[in-house]
């Protein structure tokens, strides 16, 4: 631990590290520890140091968080940071993306999920989910360090719940800080309205992978690029027998898609073609129709042969989506505007 020594001395560091039961005198970047020895360290440094610092151990680990800060920016991953948004909001409620760009690098990496809600101009309500045990005031300090040394912030972190079960934690914290880019809600703008129209064929054409949810969970309508790649089982079957969600870690649920802004990652359930192109289908007009509304949706496509197609299907990866969850009043229904990784 390069800070404790830093701060507090060489002797203090091995009398810590000898009540923690670690032989290691240094730790080595990309080596894989035990997730519980950070939590013993933090526990040893309160013995050591708790009556010359009066912290304890929660406050170590926070200072831990803190430091990890300072340790990531040493090696230039500060510069992720600096991109991820002008306001400390816009990192927050980016994190996840954050995480995914880092898999990359980290292929192995199990990251968390946050997501923020009750957005405010004095600020806002950050979950933390995770399958790690014991990081609660780690992510503290992350917070407050990442406010202070890239958005000149001060923040006020309040625990508003803390539940662990056997497989996860789920912290809610309350964070109060001058929130400058917070904006209040405007009217959707992705909403059809009389003088800003788009035909469905038109909205699938752009986006040909997306698919709309109704509210009990089926899927009614679906560009061509999904149902050439998955076939047009989906129209009319439950999206949760369809796919499993990968991010965010959460209920795979209406209320879910509504309420979290994040990226969704959908993995289909059904293998794909080997070459998913329109030359393998042929046009099948259908005629569902939006629930108050007389439009139509695109043209879905099926396979000429079945039996070829099923073979097919069963040999190939399956499809991996990622994009975001967009209620359209008009349509009463959830629009999954993705593309496939």
């Amino acid at each position: 631990m390069y800070y404790l020594v830093e701060k507090y001395g060489e002797e203090k560091w091995d009398k810590i590290r000898e009540r923690a039961g670690i032989s290691e005198h240094m730790f080595i970047t990309h080596k894989r520890y035990s997730e519980s020895m950070m939590q013993k360290i933090a526990d040893a440094s309160e013995e050591v140091l708790g009556e010359e610092t009066d912290m304890t151990s929660d406050d170590f680990m926070q200072f831990f968080g803190r430091c990890f800060v300072k340790f990531f920016s040493h090696y230039g991953y500060d510069r992720i940071i600096r991109v991820s948004g002008r306001h400390l909001r816009d990192f927050l409620i980016g994190i996840d993306s954050l995480h995914e760009h880092m898999r990359f690098g980290y292929q192995k990496m199990l990251s968390p999920s946050f997501f923020c809600e009750e957005e405010t101009s004095g600020g806002l309500t950050l979950h933390y989910i995770s399958k790690r045990k014991g990081f609660m005031y780690y992510v503290i300090g992350q917070v407050k360090e990442i406010a202070s040394a890239f958005y000149n912030l001060d923040v006020d972190v309040k625990i508003l719940n803390n539940e662990v079960t056997n497989t996860t934690t789920h912290v809610v914290y309350r964070l109060d800080f001058e929130n400058a880019g917070y904006k209040p809600p405007i009217p959707d703008s992705l909403s059809i309205h009389s003088k800003r129209s788009v035909s469905i064929e038109v909205f699938f054409n752009l986006f040909p992978f997306s698919f709309a949810i109704a509210r009990d969970m089926t899927v009614h309508m679906a560009g061509h690029g999904i149902i050439s790649t998955v076939g047009n089982r989906i129209i009319g079957n439950d999206v949760r027998e369809l796919f499993t969600m990968r991010r965010p870690k959460a209920d795979f649920t209406w209320n879910t898609f509504t309420t979290r802004h994040v990226m969704f990652e959908l993995v289909c359930t059904l293998a794909t073609l080997r070459r998913p192109t329109r030359a393998n289908f042929t046009l099948q007009q259908s005629s569902y129709k939006l629930q108050n509304s007389s439009m139509e949706c695109p043209l879905f496509l099926s396979t000429e042969n079945e039996q070829q197609y099923e073979t097919m299907m069963s040999k190939q990866p399956k499809l991996h989506l990622r994009g975001t969850m967009k209620f359209m009043p008009s349509w009463n229904k959830i629009i999954y505007i993705c593309s496939p990784l």
